[in-house]
């Protein structure tokens, strides 16, 4: 990797600003106080043009650190599993632990609030500061997560606005970031363990159904955990045996359609 230059935001704002033509507010202030012709209404207009080239400045050195930062930002490995949706997803925590050592390195902390529109539904809203005070943000709005993938509801009002507050500061961190994902942390194997993409797991799935298949014996069959990690290497074997088991299936309906249908000739005949 290489190495890290030096970011332009280690001086401080007031050493940017007049590096870049302006002066600070007690700079200001001094000349006004100096000068005859000068007079209040003047000294306030200057200090805010002051004020605009300082925002100005942090906007930019905010841009500036965010650029030298984002090669550095990790790709956030999917670390904990949905029984309901047989998918995986990366916790709070672990996007946390992986990024708030480069965020503060860079001069980045974030902070999240939350808003109530209405009785359903949840904002939350994360905002990014850099260190000489520009700031952005990114919003979310979740209902609350109080059922599950058949409807049925699973959690108390409390516990799903608190699923829902934890599942946007994901989402909504993520996104101000522009993180990136993956299923496996990389181990010198990675083209093995590729997994296959939801267009794969549907077909999947519309094979287990078909075949009447118990997908944690499925699963158990293949060593895996959940269809969301099956690797792309054996996702033809997994095709392969389904529809096998599918061609077994109706041989044996249709052995059984010819027996019933044979007996009751043999009855007709007696």
């Amino acid at each position: 990797m290489a190495a890290k230059k030096n970011l332009p935001t280690t001086q401080s704002p007031n050493t940017q600003v007049q590096a870049h033509g302006g002066m600070d507010p007690a700079a200001l202030l001094q000349i006004a106080l100096n000068s005859k012709d000068i007079d209040t209404e003047k000294m306030k207009a200057l200090v805010e043009i002051n004020k605009d080239v300082m925002r100005t400045q942090a906007e930019i050195n905010f841009n500036l650190a965010m650029a030298e930062m984002k090669p550095y930002l990790p790709e956030i490995v999917r670390d904990k599993a949905n029984t309901q949706t047989s998918s995986k997803y990366a916790t709070i925590e672990n996007i946390k632990t992986k990024c708030d050592p480069i965020l503060q390195k860079y001069g980045f902390n974030y902070r999240f609030d939350e808003e109530y529109p209405d009785a359903e539904h949840i904002v939350t809203v994360v905002y990014l500061t850099h260190r000489d005070g520009h700031t952005v943000s990114a919003r979310k709005r979740l209902s609350h997560d109080d059922a599950g993938i058949k409807g049925t509801a699973n959690k108390t009002r409390v516990h799903a606005a608190a699923s829902s507050g934890t599942y946007g500061q994901r989402l909504s961190l993520a996104m101000v970031l522009a993180l990136t994902f993956k299923e496996f942390d990389n181990d010198g194997n990675a083209a093995e363990r590729f997994l296959i993409d939801e267009d794969q797991r549907a077909k999947i799935q519309e094979l287990i159904d078909e075949s009447d298949t118990d997908i944690a014996v499925f699963c158990d069959h293949l060593k895996i955990a959940s269809l969301a990690e099956m690797p792309n290497k054996i996702y033809p074997k997994a095709v392969q045996d389904l529809k096998a088991k599918i061609a077994r299936n109706a041989k044996l309906l249709a052995d059984l359609k010819r027996k019933e249908e044979a007996k009751k000739s043999q009855e007709g005949g007696e």
